[in-house]
């Protein structure tokens, strides 16, 4: 081995484990759509959508709409005949064989105004649908309700709440 250098291996390093690459930029992504999931049910949680209205039968009774031609017509005898009803308030309610992209939703029934559940010694700003027909099916449930609230415009407007969005009536 005359003339042969011996190398000396160099002693072996402990791996040590690093982040992936794009660690950073993926937790950075996931972090942002979280924060944007998780805005827009805030925004939703707190939207102001006006005052509570203590409403009084006579308040109630008459022609109420709302855009695209969607309109409930409350009678002072406690029964109402609604068009145009939103299917993804009523949508559980409609019989299968209807077809909701070719037709109106209409429907009737009978009203009484109520507290909210969530506060019951609270202002009397619900009305409670009894449903008896939707869709050109006899049915017979009760709810959705409508809460009346009054807005900063001085103007009170009858809500359908549902997943996602909400629905308003005026007078």
């Amino acid at each position: 081995m005359k003339g042969q250098q011996v190398v000396a291996a160099a002693p072996r390093r402990k791996a040590v484990r690093s982040r992936p690459r794009g660690y950073a930029a993926r937790f950075v992504s996931y972090a942002a759509v979280l924060v944007i999931l998780s805005g827009c049910g805030m925004c939703e949680a707190l939207a102001d959508y006006g005052d509570r209205v203590d409403l009084r039968h006579a308040s109630v009774v008459g022609a109420w709409s709302s855009d695209p031609g969607r309109t409930f017509t409350f009678a002072d005898d406690g029964t109402f005949t609604a068009t145009h009803l939103p299917i993804e308030v009523v949508g559980r309610f409609v019989p299968d064989k209807f077809d909701h992209r070719r037709e109106d939703i209409d429907g009737a029934g009978s009203w009484r105004i109520t507290t909210p559940s969530e506060d019951p010694r609270g202002a009397q700003s619900e009305i409670h649908l009894k449903f008896r027909r939707i869709a050109d099916g006899e049915v017979d449930t009760s709810g959705p309700d409508l809460t009346a609230l009054r807005q900063d415009d001085g103007v009170t407007r009858l809500y359908f709440f549902y997943s996602g969005g909400w629905f308003a009536y005026r007078k």
